[in-house]
Order: structure tokens, then sequence, then C-alpha cells
């Protein structure tokens, strides 16, 4: 049985849960604090934790522990030529769908190679809102957007979004369950082509998307000898988790890493930061006989492949956990 602790980049945990028969729902756990389940015959306790927000305003993974608002849109007659889409996850998606000729300005966090889902695409549109979770809706409306993307589970867009509607500009907001899973994502990808009436590229990317993590799970589905396939692994790790005080949202410090005593740690790699953003935890004296510290099974996960911004390349952060926890199963 391996404990695996996921830890994004803030050290602040918001859940945690067992990762059932297949790695994806350890990336649900990365992307927004969703429910797991155990895989490969192991108890993973999937801990995850927030992105971090720096004080120059870039946007990270968000809160996974707001609720959110439901998603809604207004109808439009025609194509929208004119996209404005307001941090890098819902610019993503834009570009994925329609092309970067449709989009006035992009996220600027989408430009980035550490961030950005699709970068080369975005580079090609010149204008950029600035990265953050606090829109300026003045800015906008600036670029005349015949239809405005926002992301309801960042504090600011939904803000922005009744602002946006007192001045008749249609808009569609996801929320937070949007980002829960592989699943959740598809059925947004379809939302949103159908307000940029790009119905067909949706169900193309969707079912792409969820055929891949279907490929994944079939992969993971058979275990190996000896390994349980019933439930107690999640029974197991929900224990663990508690013991550690892991059942809530809460700051992680040596202490919390200690008593959660996981064999493998995967750091997401948030904006490119590497492992730095954990030296001083990771380096701590106290944690150096935690197993994962002491075996050196501590792994640095993209963050476009594991976390909310990682869209249609969740499947490649599929088979990355999974390649480490394998590895790490092979050599128990």
């Amino acid at each position: 049985m391996l404990a695996v602790l996921l830890v994004l980049a803030c050290l602040v945990a918001v859940s945690i849960g067992p990762v059932d028969s297949s790695v994806p729902r350890a990336l649900d756990a990365l992307a927004s604090a969703g429910p797991g389940r155990p895989q490969d015959g192991a108890a993973v306790a999937a801990l995850a934790l927030t992105a971090c927000t720096p004080a120059s305003g870039s946007e990270g993974s968000g809160s996974a522990g707001e609720s959110g608002a439901e998603a809604t849109t207004t109808s439009a007659s025609e194509q929208p030529s004119r996209i404005v889409a307001v941090s890098s996850d819902v610019s993503d998606m834009a570009l994925l769908l329609a092309g970067p000729e449709r989009m006035a300005p992009v996220s600027e966090s989408s430009r980035s190679p550490h961030m950005g889902m699709l970068p080369d695409l975005a580079r090609q549109v010149e204008a950029t809102i600035p990265a953050g979770v606090e829109p300026d809706v003045e800015q906008i409306l600036s670029h005349s957007p015949d239809l405005v993307l926002t992301t309801a589970r960042h504090a600011g867009e939904r803000t922005a979004g009744d602002q946006l509607a007192d001045a008749g500009v249609e808009s569609l907001a996801l929320s937070s369950d949007d980002f829960a899973s592989p699943e959740a994502y598809a059925d947004a990808l379809l939302r949103v082509g159908e307000a940029l009436g790009e119905e067909d590229e949706a169900t193309k990317q969707a079912d792409a998307l969820l055929e891949g993590i279907r490929e994944g799970d079939e992969s993971t589905a058979q275990p190996s000898e000896g390994q349980q396939t019933d439930g107690r692994h999640a029974e197991a790790a929900q224990t663990a988790a508690a013991e550690a005080g892991l059942t809530g949202t809460a700051p992680l410090d040596a202490e919390l890493l200690v008593r959660a005593d996981p064999d493998i740690i995967l750091l997401e790699d948030f904006m490119g930061a590497g492992d730095e953003p954990f030296d001083e935890l990771l380096g701590a004296e106290a944690v150096q006989q935690v197993p994962a510290v002491a075996s050196g099974e501590v792994h640095i996960v993209p963050m476009t492949e594991a976390s909310a911004v990682a869209g249609i390349h969740l499947p490649d952060g599929y088979r990355t956990v999974a390649g480490i926890v394998s590895g790490a199963s092979a050599g128990d």
C-alpha cells in the first residue's frame, strides 16, 4: 500500500480522499479537491492544495474551496467574433474551439508554456488581459466584446460577470464544478462550444479527452498478483488521512507532512517554479525521515498536465502520475 501526497504550490490543504481504480481521480484532487478512488492496488491518499496567487496578481489554479456560481450564458444570434476570455482556463477553451482569429484578447497566462494549454495559439493574439483574478471590467469592455468568458470560481470574475450583465454584454461563466474532473471539463467544453457556435469541434475535443481517460482507466484496471481490488484501500486511505489530520482545509507544515508519512510526494510545477516553493518545507530536518523524502520519491508534475488549467492535457497527466506510482510500486 502506497500513500501518495499531491502538493500544489501554496501549501494550503483543501481536501483528501482515496484514488480508486484510476489516476484521473488523483488529478481531480490536484485540480479541484474532488473525490478520488484507489488505483493499482495502492491506497493513494490524495492531498490537494490550492495554487498561489502572488502579489503581482498572477492567476493560479483557483481556490477549490469556493462553491462557484452555476454556469450561465445568453444566446447569440450568430457566431461571436470578438471573444474576450478573462482567465487562462477559459481562454484556452476558446482558443481550442474557435482559434486565435476570433479572440479579441486572451489571458496573458495562456501565453505561458508553464500555464497555457495552447501557448502557441495564444501568442498569435495581439491583445491580452493581465493575469489575475480581479479583472478590470472597463478594460474588458474596451475590446468591444460580443461574448465574454469568465470563471465564476474566481471571486473577482463573479463580480465582473454581474457588471457585464448590467452593461448588456453577453457572457458565459463557468463554475468550480466545471473543473472538478475530466468528465466535468468535457461537459464544459460542450457548453462553451455551443456559446461559440462550435458545437462539432467541442464534441470532437470532448470525446478525445474522455477517450484518453478511458484508455488510462483500461491500462490500470487489471490489478497485479496480490493486489486488493475491494474497498479496503479506500477505507485505509480515508483512515490514514483522518489520523494525519488531513480532513479539511489546513496549512501544510513539517508536522503535518510527517504525520501524513507519504511514500510518494507529487509537487505541482507552478508557473515553471519547479520545487523552489517547497524547498523550505522539504528541507526541514523533521521531514528527512518521511519515506518519500528519504527514498527520493519526490516528483514534479507539470501544472499543464495536472491542475485546473490542464484541460485536454489531463490524459498526459494521468500517464505521468501512473508512471510514477507504477515505478514506486515495482520497487516496493
